[in-house]
């Protein structure tokens, strides 16, 4: 099984947090992941805890669910970033509409979180592998 990729780095438009995706199993257990965050089956996770990953520059990916949403904690350390979102069932949705197509093989990406002065989130799945 190919490697998910988790890398920070200063992008063309900013501060870039990419997960780049290369194999559907792991596509799917990000995407029922969460779901059980929306249905309340879990009430956070870091990401950082799945198998099969590469980690450049990045401590912490984790998505915790909340009745209210609430801006990203960003923290950077000597380069590496450590990230936290408190997402509601709205931004849970959203998320989960921005990749739907995927787990049908489709090859893209979408922006997860797109502010180019605080963190871009760059969700890219069976792209060519990059070398940050």
């Amino acid at each position: 099984m190919e490697k998910t990729m988790f890398a920070y780095y200063n992008g063309a438009y900013g501060p870039t947090l990419l997960i780049d995706v290369l194999c559907m199993n792991w596509f799917i257990l990000f995407r029922d992941t969460l779901k059980n965050l929306l249905d309340n089956v879990i009430s956070e996770i870091d990401f950082l805890q799945f198998e099969n990953i590469e980690i450049s520059n990045v401590g912490t990916f984790k998505f915790v669910k909340s009745a209210k949403s609430s801006y990203p904690s960003i923290k950077i350390k000597n380069g590496v970033l450590n990230f936290t979102w408190f997402l509601n069932c709205e931004n849970l949705y959203h998320i989960l509409g921005l990749i739907d197509g995927f787990d049908e093989g489709e090859t893209g990406h979408q922006y997860l979180m797109f502010d180019e002065k605080v963190l871009i989130i760059e969700l890219a799945y069976n792209e060519t592998h990059r070398k940050i």
